[in-house]
């Protein structure tokens, strides 16, 4: 189920070709905002997370690798992002992917505890937004 979500409603953000760096980190704020109205799948994909930290966990491999595509896709939008001026010249990219996928699992955390209180795309977008010398564009979908 998980793969299907990443293949249907995710690939826009893991197949990010054509788009610049802060449009493929709109596209994770986005992200974040449809999975508002998935409670199913992020309580499923938060305590999936949790279990299969265990190396046995039958979906220990899915998450790793779940997590490293994460990782590298954000890293090279960052990249692109400095490439073309975009991101503070402070931020360091692998420290900065890496905070923004913490932010991308631990959030919904705090969201389904507190879902009137906590915007997951809000959160996201005003800490993606702190890195960024442009403001993040508005997601569109890929036609």
């Amino acid at each position: 189920m998980l793969e299907r979500w990443d293949r249907t409603e995710a690939s826009d953000f893991y197949v990010p070709e054509d788009r610049s760096g802060p449009q493929i980190l709109s596209g994770l704020v986005a992200l974040a905002e449809q999975n508002a109205n998935a409670r199913g799948v992020v309580d499923l994909t938060t305590t999936l997370g949790a279990e299969a930290v265990d190396p046995d966990h039958p979906a220990h491999a899915y998450v790793t690798d779940r997590l490293e595509r994460m990782r590298l896709v954000v890293a090279d939008a960052l990249r692109r992002a400095e490439a073309a001026g975009e991101l503070r010249a402070d931020v360091d990219i692998a420290d900065a992917a890496a905070g923004i996928v913490a932010l991308v699992e631990g959030v919904p955390l705090q969201w389904l505890y507190a879902p009137s209180t906590i915007d997951m795309a809000g959160a996201l977008a005003t800490m993606i937004q702190a890195l960024l010398l442009v403001p993040l564009p508005e997601w569109r979908p890929r036609d």
